[in-house]
């Protein structure tokens, strides 16, 4: 059932889509620390923690740059502003 109170995946199939969910999840947490792990063995470890702090950054100002101007088109309750 989803947060609304609607149906949400069949019975038969939930077990499989809650498996593919959590596979997902795990290869998101686990390529970025191989691939420090791959870039401290070749590029010494104070260069790759420095290269993923700037990429991490990088991301989390993205994200931010796109929730601003989403945010900026509704009222403090959620609603969107009328023009």
């Amino acid at each position: 059932m989803t947060a609304d109170g609607r149906p949400g995946a069949p019975a038969q199939r939930r077990a499989g889509i809650a498996s593919a969910f959590f596979i997902v999840m795990y290869v998101a947490i686990a390529l970025p620390v191989l691939g420090e792990g791959i870039a401290a063995t070749h590029l010494g470890l104070r260069t790759a923690r420095i290269a993923f702090s700037l990429a991490v950054g990088a991301i989390a100002a993205i994200a931010l740059a796109a929730l601003i101007p989403a945010r900026s088109r509704t009222t403090p309750t959620g609603a969107p502003v009328r023009t």
